[in-house]
């Protein structure tokens, strides 16, 4: 059997030293694990150079707003799977 690969998805709207210091910890404690970070800048900025440091660390810009509470979120969710 092959290695299992763990994926982290993180959706986020604020916060991004928050987003970072997550993003930080999970990268710490599973080091070959890849976050799929998904952040509406529609409702805060988020500097991607934060994250250049770690491997395997995927940012995705919404493209439309997201509503928190609506099928948004579910697309969201598919988009960060595909």
């Amino acid at each position: 059997m092959g290695k299992i690969k763990t994926v982290y998805l993180i959706a986020s709207h604020k916060n991004p030293e928050q987003v970072y210091q997550l993003v930080k910890t999970i990268k710490n404690g599973s080091p070959n694990s890849t976050v799929v970070l998904h952040h509406d800048y529609h409702s805060s900025s988020l500097d991607v150079n934060l994250f250049s440091e770690f491997e395997f660390v995927h940012i995705i810009k919404i493209h439309g707003q997201m509503m928190w509470a609506d099928f948004s979120l579910v697309q969201m969710t598919l988009n960060s799977i595909d």
